[in-house]
């Protein structure tokens, strides 16, 4: 169960860094900026909300759910086998966000 687990979420978190990168490089020609741009992005809905979450000031119920709108949250679950819903929700939405922009923002050239 462990296993499989782990390549579920390994899965969804690819596909998650995937439509970010698709939405940071429809932003801008160069793709070394668009590269750039999506490794920060990457960077920070994996690590920021975490980080965020640590603050003294969102201590109490912010803290939880500020945490809970990052990837490391959701992905940690899944990494060690548990599987849920709300996990596997959360990952489709998000694809589904960023490819929903994605969609918008060529619509727009």
């Amino acid at each position: 169960g462990g296993i499989a687990g782990s390549y579920i979420g390994l899965f969804m978190l690819v596909a998650l860094f995937t439509s970010i990168g698709t939405w940071c490089s429809t932003l801008t020609n160069n793709v070394i900026i668009s590269f750039l741009i999506s490794a920060v992005v990457c960077f920070l809905f994996y690590n920021g909300f975490e980080a965020l979450s640590h603050i003294t000031s969102f201590r109490g119920n912010a803290d939880y759910y500020i945490e809970q709108i990052g990837i490391s949250y959701h992905y940690k679950n899944m990494s060690k086998g548990l599987i849920e819903i709300t996990d596997a929700v959360y990952f489709i939405l998000m694809i589904s966000l960023f490819l929903l922009v994605t969609k918008r923002q060529l619509m727009k050239h």
